[in-house]
């Protein structure tokens, strides 16, 4: 899950950028590239909003996909393995202690077999 991630992260984002700089050097050159540039880096609002849109987007895309890994089951807790979040504790949830119905990691089958035989 991380790696298609970051690759849709780095197209969404990278992507449209790329094209503009291109587009704009090949129209009006290094000095419209130069422009382009001034423009770009004029902070015309609060630091705090450009914050939210460099962490928050690719956060909330992070967070629509953990969800869409366990859609249609309730997930207590989501389970972070090697860097990864990899799996998700299922159950229901009460006030006291929760059912927990089962524990699902997203493992491939070779290095499924490799953890459960170690």
């Amino acid at each position: 899950m991380g790696d298609s991630v970051v690759r849709d992260l780095f197209f969404v984002f990278c992507g449209p950028s790329v094209s503009a700089f291109i587009v704009t050097f090949v129209i009006w050159g290094k000095e419209g590239l130069a422009c382009f540039m001034k423009s770009l880096l004029k902070w015309r609002l609060p630091g705090k909003y450009y914050l939210l849109a460099i962490v928050g987007i690719p956060l909330w895309i992070f967070v629509v996909s953990l969800k869409q890994m366990f859609s249609g089951r309730e997930v207590l807790q989501y389970l972070f393995t090697d860097g990864e979040f990899m799996g998700a504790v299922l159950g229901h949830w009460r006030i006291g202690p929760h059912d927990i119905e089962d524990i699902k990691i997203c493992l491939e089958h070779d290095e499924a077999e490799k953890r459960r035989n170690h």
